[in-house]
């Protein structure tokens, strides 16, 4: 699953970016894309 949390975390990065404009906060991203691979896993 490293592999798709790495994926997971540049789209969302990359989606954030061009709708916003502004930077994306890579904890943030990072900590979210954490909590979807984990409920996914449950």
């Amino acid at each position: 699953m490293g592999a798709l949390r790495g994926v997971a975390a540049d789209t969302a990065r990359t989606l954030v970016e061009r709708l916003t404009g502004a930077s994306a906060d890579d904890a943030l991203l990072a900590s979210k894309v954490d909590a979807v691979l984990a409920a996914r896993a449950a």
